[in-house]
């Protein structure tokens, strides 16, 4: 069970919202964990990192406050970057598929690439 996300989610009422900001955010680490679905550890080292642009800091954070995403420190994995340093929770991945259906983020579109 998601912890952060039942304590957001019960506070007073079931209520989620989300600025332009935390949207974009969702929608670039969709991407991103669909890229590394595809690709993973054969992708370059560069490739599997998020390179979040500043802008997205404080929407990340908020994400990640109420348990919709989750951050995976690379010093601690083995080998480094061997997965995804940002994840969607299971409730981020719910998020997404509403947003999804409300035309609010696009589904990831990468494809498989033959080496």
């Amino acid at each position: 069970m998601n912890t952060r996300f039942q304590e957001y989610a019960t506070r007073t009422a079931f209520m989620l919202t989300l600025t332009k900001n935390q949207i974009a955010c969702l929608q670039y680490v969709l991407e991103y964990c669909e890229f590394w679905r595809l690709h993973g550890v054969e992708s370059k080292p560069e490739e599997r990192q998020f390179k979040s642009p500043s802008p997205f800091i404080v929407g990340i954070r908020k994400l990640q406050a109420i348990g919709l995403m989750d951050w995976h420190d690379p010093g601690l994995m083995e080998p480094k970057w061997s997965k995804p340093v940002w994840t969607l929770t299971k409730a981020g991945e719910a998020a997404c598929v509403l947003l999804i259906e409300a035309g609010l983020l696009q589904k990831p579109k990468f494809v498989k690439v033959a080496a």
